[in-house]
């Protein structure tokens, strides 16, 4: 019986008669089967195909099984590894398991049986990664064609964000802050807006598949790159501006964005503190160590961090104490209770704390005036939101700019 969680499978080994035996082996599971005899041609077939597992030997001529795979498993973390090889070198392969570069390893011969059941569940794992849930289970057989239809159209867009930073898709959008004591312009956050071969991807949707797809630090050095130029645009009539960018998790995992922005600022000779980093409060409930000391190198290089989503997750202000954020942007999910006896309270209280830490706050989600006027009277400094402005294009905010408070809400 043909497996209905298959998918795209590659079979990388030197051996061509392992291969074949392998391919035969397989086929009847309904897989989409890639064949490489090395590492070389193996990366060549994931530059051009959306690979969902892959099997590969560990014995190879030049890069190792272990080598090819811990560089797929950088740039494409949602895929199952497996290693298959003739002989158990126990510690590489204890390392590479434990840092999750493979998920599986058997030896040679091989147990038919047992082999399709931990490709299966590799595919079902896949599947499930992309939210698509297992459709090999009791769903009807139109649910199944549905879930694997848009496990099929996540995986394509996953692999289609690795060249988005290059073929010109992406695009930012700006939102205005508006300072509350004098209505004037104090910032914009810039927002990641990807239009792909299909349409326009929702960005909750797109930053989900370029973590998971591995595509993340390319978007986000697209992103570094792109607001650093426009802040060098428009520094002559804005000079005293900043411009918020989100990231993700995946980018602080390692000194390469920061190194990246350093760089970025210098060769747009722009200050540091008109970029403002912003971090999910969710992000801060998981900040290591590592993560931690990048924090401090942006906030020792002079570039303001911000904590976004404030109130969306348990983060105390206490906690923030020890860390380096000059910034708390208020989630929306608290804007919204304005106006209520206990959750003007509540935002009273948030807003007292963060004073008394040095943090400037940012209300997020203002829609009304009603709102904004609540926001400025229980002692917020900035606000963003629909009833200032939707997020506009470049040409429009500098149009802003330009005319300081241009009444477009819209």
């Amino acid at each position: 019986m043909v497996a209905q969680c298959a998918g795209n499978l590659l079979i990388v080994d030197d051996e061509p008669s392992v291969r074949r035996a392998l391919e035969r082996l397989l086929r009847s599971e309904g897989y989409v089967i890639h064949s490489a005899r090395d590492a070389a041609a193996a990366e060549r077939i994931l530059d051009n195909d959306a690979v969902d597992v892959i099997l590969c030997d560990q014995d190879m001529p030049g890069k190792s099984g272990i080598e090819f795979l811990s560089g797929a498993a950088k740039r494409f973390p949602a895929q199952r590894r497996l290693m298959i090889s003739g002989r158990f070198q126990s510690d590489d392969v204890a390392h590479a398991i434990d840092s999750g570069t493979v998920h599986k390893f058997m030896m040679k011969p091989w147990d038919d049986a047992i082999l399709k059941a931990d490709l299966r569940a590799s595919f079902r794992h896949v599947m499930a990664s992309y939210g698509n849930g297992d459709p090999s289970g009791d769903a009807t057989p139109e649910a199944q064609r549905q879930a694997r239809a848009d496990f099929d159209e996540d995986r394509r867009l996953s692999q289609e964000l690795h060249s988005a930073a290059g073929n010109g898709s992406l695009s930012l959008h700006y939102q205005p802050q508006i300072d509350l004591k004098s209505a004037s312009l104090c910032g914009v956050e810039a927002l990641l807006r990807w239009e792909s071969s299909i349409g326009a991807i929702r960005p909750d949707r797109f930053v989900a598949l370029a973590e998971r797809g591995g595509a993340m630090a390319a978007l986000t050095h697209w992103v570094v790159c792109e607001v650093c130029f426009r802040a060098q645009q428009w520094q002559p009539a804005w000079p005293n501006g900043r411009i918020g960018l989100n990231v993700s998790p995946t980018d602080l995992h390692d000194d390469v964005l920061v190194e990246y922005l350093e760089r970025q600022l210098g060769e747009h000779g722009i200050p540091p503190q008109s970029l403002q980093i912003e971090v999910t409060e969710s992000q801060v409930l998981n900040c290591d160590d590592g993560v931690l000391g990048r924090l401090n190198r942006l906030s020792n290089m002079g570039v303001e961090l911000a904590i976004d989503d404030f109130g969306a997750g348990a983060t105390t202000l206490a906690y923030l104490a020890d860390l380096p954020f000059t910034t708390l942007k208020l989630d929306r999910s608290l804007t919204q209770q304005l106006g209520s006896a206990r959750g003007d309270m509540v935002v009273e209280k948030v807003l007292e704390m963060a004073r008394g830490l040095d943090m400037k706050t940012t209300v997020e989600g203002i829609e009304t005036e009603q709102q904004a006027v609540r926001a400025r009277t229980l002692g917020a400094d900035a606000a963003q939101g629909y009833f200032f402005s939707r997020p506009i294009s470049r040409d429009q905010f500098r149009d802003w700019i330009a005319n300081e408070r241009p009444g477009a809400r819209g």
